[in-house]
């Protein structure tokens, strides 16, 4: 009978552990089932960002495209001012030149007056030039 009663208790302590073990498996495939939903789900918010990323990659390029253009056509301009800005340099020196000799020059006695004024007007030049460029720099500071 002992032999009995030992059995009876090993089926119901299996009974408890099968219960125990179906209700483990039922919420290991629950828990399974809900990483398998978020994984798809991380997945299409990931492909939704990677497209995101290569528009704004296409458009980043398309940017800096524009700005190259525009740089490229600046460069005339760059060019451009620094020729004007030689050819001023080269005819200043010449004035200055001029008028310095004209001013040693003992024949051109009564020019002086002259040689005076053109001298003031390339003082004033040079302070309204000056004036201009700090004006400048003060605007991009």
């Amino acid at each position: 009978m002992f032999v009995h009663i030992g059995v009876f208790l090993m089926a119901i302590a299996f009974a408890i552990f099968a219960i125990y073990l179906s209700k483990l498996l039922k919420n290991m495939a629950q828990n399974i089932e809900l990483i398998g939903k978020t994984t798809g789900r991380m997945e299409s918010k990931f492909d939704h960002t990677l497209y995101e990323l290569e528009q704004m990659l296409i458009e980043s390029n398309g940017t800096a495209k524009d700005v190259e253009l525009k740089l490229d056509a600046l460069n005339s301009v760059f060019q451009t001012t620094e020729e004007l800005g030689q050819a001023a340099q080269k005819a200043s020196g010449a004035i200055v030149k001029m008028t310095s000799d004209y001013n040693e020059d003992s024949r051109l006695a009564g020019t002086r007056p002259f040689i005076r004024i053109i001298q003031a007007s390339e003082f004033a030049i040079s302070l309204y030039q000056s004036w201009k460029r700090g004006r400048t720099v003060g605007k991009e500071g």
